[in-house]
């Protein structure tokens, strides 16, 4: 899941690249979320949970690989909605306000892909990802995940 945290923050910051345009003014996005210290424990790996954290990370590493194919962009793109979808209803309590959050920005990001035929540069929503509240929802996330899943 850490890697998948600097996925998602790479997303956002190809997607704020891709865009264009932007004036030297402007900060630049970071890409790295928080740092998990966390210990690496699998006491629910064999969860529902847990086997879709396992699979997100590919799925959004698919979207990353497709930024400039809007085909396969939407095809990747609706593969890994469909599993924080998923996520989203297999979340354990402890987690699920952070699950929720996650899943909701991702949501909006995705919709407004859509929404723009996934065309980056017409897409500022992706910004969503950089957004602390969001940053830290993953983080909460990715460290329990570390923690109960064996992802890391």
């Amino acid at each position: 899941m850490r890697r998948l945290l600097g996925t998602l923050g790479l997303i956002g910051a190809l997607a704020l690249t891709a865009c264009g345009g932007g004036s030297d003014d402007k900060a630049s996005p970071t890409t790295a979320g928080p740092v998990t210290t966390a210990a690496i424990g699998n006491d629910q790996a064999g969860t529902p949970f847990c086997g879709l954290a396992r699979t997100l990370e590919p799925k959004l590493t698919a979207v990353v690989a497709n930024l400039s194919d809007k085909a396969k962009l939407r095809t990747a793109a609706t593969d890994a909605e469909a599993t924080i979808s998923q996520a989203q209803g297999a979340a354990p309590a402890e987690i699920k306000t952070d699950v929720n959050t996650v899943a909701t920005t991702a949501g909006t990001v995705l919709a407004a892909l859509r929404k723009n035929d996934f065309d980056l540069a017409k897409t500022p929503e992706f910004s969503k990802l950089q957004e602390p509240a969001f940053q830290n929802a993953y983080g909460n996330v990715n460290r329990w995940a570390r923690a109960h899943c064996g992802v890391g």
